[in-house]
Order: structure tokens, then sequence, then C-alpha cells
């Protein structure tokens, strides 16, 4: 279990929220609502994306409602199903809903 607790966001919101169930990406509308909630509790896990450049080979994860290429998971630092995993987990750590 996580010892982060989620605190209510004051002021600027994320331009966009994964639902980690679905592993859907959707984007904040003018009301700081995502995919018809508005304002909702959310946790946060920081990843440096492209920073080292990858094989056309490597592989990604998924993520639902975008329209661009994620960048590589480098399988020498973890792979695509730990990255996954991870975020899973991190996402049941808290009541989110």
């Amino acid at each position: 279990m996580g010892t982060n607790s989620l605190a209510k966001v004051h002021g600027e919101w994320p331009q966009r929220l994964l639902h980690v169930e679905s592993m859907t990406s959707y984007e904040r509308k003018s009301d700081n609502t995502y995919n018809g909630h508005k304002e909702p509790r959310y946790n946060i896990l920081t990843y440096t994306w492209g920073r080292f450049p990858g094989s056309k080979h490597d592989c990604s994860i998924t993520v639902a409602g975008i329209d661009w290429r994620i960048p590589a998971v480098r399988p020498d630092h973890f792979t695509i199903g730990e990255f996954e995993h991870t975020i899973k987990t991190i996402g049941r750590e808290q009541d989110v809903g």
C-alpha cells in the first residue's frame, strides 16, 4: 500500500489524465473535466520520455485516446511489462474513485 495520500488540486490541472484501468488518455475540458468526471483525484508517476535514443525495434506501452507515438521503453532499464505493472500498481494503491 502506498504511503502518499491524494489531495484536492488547487490551481492548474494536467492537460491529460490516464485512466489506468482502460489505459486511455483523456484530455482536460475547460471545466477540469476528464471523460465526464469533474476534477477527479489522481496519482502521478514521473517518467522522462525520449531522454535516451532507442532503437526503432524497442517497444512502447499502448495507450488509447492519443494520436502520437509513445517513445519506446529501453529494455535495459525495465521491460514494458514492468512499466505497465508499475502504472497499474500505482493506480490501485489509492482510492481514486
